[in-house]
C-alpha cells in the first residue's frame, strides 16, 4: 500500500517512479472553517456554482438586449441634390415598419431563459450546500470518535500494558495476557490512524468543495449577486 501510495504521489507530481523523494511524516490539515463563513465562501468561491453564476448573468444580458430592441430603430441619412432648381443638402429619416414592434416574442423567451438559470443557480447552490452540510457533521462525528480513542482508551491500554511489563519484570510472564494487550493497543493505534485519514480526506472534500479562497478584487465582483443566490 505505501509503495502504491508514494507511486501515486510521483504520477501526480509528473515524476518517474524510480525517482528518489522523501516524505516528511507529517500530517496536512487543510484550513476549516473558513473566516468568512461557510456558506459566504461556498456562494464566493465555489467554482460550479460561478459557472451558473455566469450563466445567469449571460441569460441577464440576453434579456436587456431584447428589451432594447423593442423599441424602432431609426436611420438617419444625409445626401446633395436639387430641389426647386435650388442645390441643397439633404437629410433623411428612416422607420421601420410596423412601426411598434415591441419585439414580445423574443422578450418572452429571454425572460424564460433568464428563470430556468435562476433556477439552476439556486438548485446548484442547495445540492453543494447539503452536501458541505453533510461533510461538516462527518468531520464533527470523526473529530470526536478520534478524541475518545486519544483520550480515554489509548491511556488506558498504555496502563494495562505498562502493568503487564511491571509483573513481566518479576519474572512471571503471562503470554495470553501479553499477546492480547499488544493486539488490542496495536488495533487502537491503527484505528486512531484510520480516524486521523478519514478525518484529514473529509476535510479536503469539504475545502475542495468550498473553492479556492479569492482575493479582494474577486471578491467584490461576486458579492453582488450572493443575494440572488440565497
Amino acid at each position: 500500500d505505501a509503495t502504491r501510495a508514494r507511486q501515486a504521489i510521483l504520477a501526480l507530481l509528473g515524476l518517474p517512479a524510480t525517482h528518489e523523494v522523501v516524505f516528511e511524516g507529517t500530517t496536512f490539515q487543510p484550513p476549516f472553517p473558513p473566516e468568512d463563513g461557510t456558506e459566504a465562501r461556498l456562494i464566493r468561491c465555489n467554482t460550479e456554482i460561478a459557472v451558473e453564476r455566469a450563466s445567469y448573468e449571460v441569460a441577464e444580458q440576453s434579456l436587456r438586449l431584447e428589451v432594447r430592441r423593442q423599441y424602432p430603430d431609426l436611420s438617419i441619412g444625409a445626401g446633395y441634390g436639387r430641389e426647386s432648381g435650388e442645390d441643397r443638402l439633404l437629410l433623411g429619416l428612416s422607420i421601420p415598419v410596423p412601426l411598434w414592434n415591441r419585439n414580445q416574442g423574443p422578450i418572452a423567451e429571454a425572460e424564460a431563459a433568464r428563470e430556468r438559470a435562476r433556477v439552476s443557480v439556486e438548485t446548484t447552490f442547495e445540492r453543494l450546500w447539503a452536501r458541505c452540510a453533510a461533510l461538516t457533521t462527518m468531520l464533527e462525528i470523526l473529530g470526536e470518535q478520534r478524541a475518545a480513542y486519544e483520550r480515554d482508551l489509548l491511556p488506558m491500554l498504555d496502563e494495562q500494558a505498562a502493568d503487564v511489563e511491571r509483573i513481566a519484570s518479576l519474572g512471571v510472564v503471562d503470554v495470553m495476557v501479553l499477546l492480547e494487550t499488544v493486539t488490542r493497543r496495536s488495533e487502537a493505534l491503527e484505528r486512531v490512524v484510520e480516524m486521523r485519514l478519514d478525518e484529514t480526506r473529509t476535510r479536503i472534500e469539504l475545502v475542495e468543495l468550498l473553492g479556492p479562497d479569492l482575493d479582494e478584487d474577486d471578491h467584490a465582483m461576486s458579492s453582488s449577486v450572493e443575494g440572488d443566490v440565497r
